[in-house]
């Protein structure tokens, strides 16, 4: 009978109600991928990982008014190049986890949005890679090892003082940008 087919159809929408709540409303610690609710757990720690790290590398790289490169600096130098370097593998690891592995929205966007969040997404992974990379071969154009905790890597090249400056010219530059698309980024998810 008709009646008993709006009975099933209400029933069967309460029961994918009830579904997507309950996927809504799970523990994401065991997830691994990402479903059409929320990041995965691992996606959220690859991201809240970076963002301390990278938070911790700024100011590390502030708290001295002297240059990193002073012979005072030495202690912050290894500290902010370490985690310089662990940016650098954390977005690796990221990267190979699945640069596309986000959760599809629960409600359609505008295309401008769609759009500012790629642009915006693509920025802030470029800015991961180009900061460490700028890092490194400054302070190597420099003529100055990189000084990890625990070991140190000299320049696999002769010096050039003046390249080395303008690259890590550019490196705190880049540090700024990440901080500016960053904070933009955040202020985004909050709206």
């Amino acid at each position: 009978p008709a009646h008993h087919r709006g009975k099933n159809k209400a029933a069967a929408e309460l029961a994918d109600h009830a579904r997507i709540r309950i996927a809504m409303n799970r523990n994401p610690t065991l997830a691994l991928r990402n479903d059409s609710f929320r990041c995965s757990f691992a996606t959220q720690a690859f991201h809240w990982v970076t963002a301390l790290l990278v938070l911790a590398a700024y100011v590390v790289s502030k708290s001295d008014g002297n240059s990193l490169y002073s012979a005072n600096a030495d202690a912050l130098r290894r500290i902010h190049e370490t985690l310089g370097a662990l940016v650098y593998i954390i977005v690796l690891l990221r990267l190979l986890h699945g640069p596309g592995n986000h959760p599809q929205a629960t409600r359609p966007r505008p295309r401008w949005m769609n759009a500012a969040l790629k642009i915006v997404k693509f920025a802030i992974f470029s800015l991961l890679i180009a900061i460490p990379t700028t890092g490194v071969l400054g302070t190597w154009f420099a003529g100055i090892p990189i000084t990890l905790i625990g070991f140190d890597m000299a320049p696999p090249f002769a010096p050039l003082q003046r390249i080395g400056q303008l690259v890590m010219e550019i490196h705190e530059s880049l540090g700024e940008i990440l901080l500016w698309v960053a904070g933009a980024h955040a202020v985004a998810a909050l709206i």
